[in-house]
């Protein structure tokens, strides 16, 4: 896994990151977790959810479609660019068993 400087947790109940004060998660955590589950949408998925359900409830100024979106919206989709680091030109293999189904 790559180094980062500091731990990007969500401070709550605003669930902004403590370390860049980006809303959470923010891209590095983004990318620590792709790193962390990689080829694995649904782990990542299922390691999200209950931080899902807790946002869910604690950002009561958005709607579900908004928190479920900004934090799991993105597991399947490229992440831009951080300087200094490579790009996450595209989403995680889903493997024989996570196919994508045709819209």
């Amino acid at each position: 896994m790559a180094e980062y400087p500091a731990l990007h947790a969500p401070s709550r109940p605003d669930w902004s990151c403590i370390a860049c004060a980006e809303p959470w998660p923010c891209l590095t955590r983004k990318l620590q977790l792709r790193e962390l589950f990689p080829d694995n949408r649904s782990g990542l998925v299922g390691y999200l959810t209950p931080y899902l359900a807790d946002a869910n409830v604690e950002l009561g100024q958005l709607s579900t479609i908004e928190v479920t979106e900004r934090f799991v919206g993105w597991c399947g989709k490229p992440l831009p660019e951080i300087p200094g680091r490579p790009v996450d030109r595209h989403p995680p293999n889903l493997g024989p068993t996570m196919r994508r189904l045709p819209r």
